[in-house]
């Protein structure tokens, strides 16, 4: 049977109640790429909508380190992206995969996930992907005409790289020479990776603290 999406019919039954369950997970993992899931220790993971059935709206993809390698393990196709769909994705894997214990996660800027992902592995450090807060300052456009603000751009995401205990001075001092054409971007910024400032001198707490999408050790380290 091959439709880009569910036909109505089959969403109900005769009776008019719910047939279909809009949270379906479909998970695929050979039996090699479970072994390698179980034995490995860091992972990064990272989502697509670009390649996926019109009846589904994600393809989430888990990787593992292994032997130097970054390997794809398991293929995920979800219907959603709320924290239920990514509580059911977990879950159904640590059925097949019961002693999968990862101690660190690579993975982008969404916050249900690494949530759902926290609750599940609290050993588990995760971080962000640097490719991934670059892309979240949006603005791509501008980016590719304009060369002094794809410059900006590129020092606002080199914070990335410096130490952790640097990165709020460093903010504050790039705030104060950017130009007024930066401000929405840096507003952004500030309130999803740094923090705002409030009027007492303290700071909110950022949507990802900087911990989370830093990686000024691993550069370091590499």
């Amino acid at each position: 049977m091959d439709f880009p999406c569910i036909p109505t019919i089959l969403q109900t039954t005769k009776r008019n109640d719910n047939f279909l369950r809009p949270d379906r997970v479909l998970i695929f993992s050979s039996p090699e790429q479970t072994a390698i899931l179980k034995s490995a220790c860091d992972f990064l993971m990272d989502r697509t909508v670009d390649v996926v059935p019109e009846i589904f709206y994600q393809l989430y993809v888990i990787h593992a380190v292994d032997r130097g390698h970054v390997i794809p393990v398991v293929f995920c196709l979800l219907q959603r992206k709320s924290t239920a769909t990514y509580k059911k994705m977990i879950n159904k894997i640590v059925e097949f995969a019961p002693t999968w214990s990862p101690r660190t996660i690579m993975l982008g800027f969404e916050k249900a996930v690494a949530n759902v992902l926290s609750n599940n592995f609290p050993q588990a450090c995760l971080s962000g992907c640097y490719f991934h807060l670059r892309q979240k300052q949006g603005l791509q456009k501008r980016y590719e005409d304009d060369v002094g603000f794809a410059h900006g751009i590129h020092k606002v995401a080199a914070l990335a790289f410096i130490n952790p205990n640097d990165v709020i001075n460093a903010f504050a001092d790039l705030s104060t020479h950017l130009g007024d054409g930066f401000q929405s971007m840096l507003d952004y910024f500030e309130d999803t990776y740094i923090g705002r400032f409030r009027a007492n001198g303290s700071r909110a707490r950022p949507l990802f603290n900087i911990k989370y999408w830093n990686v000024y050790e691993r550069a370091k380290n590499q």
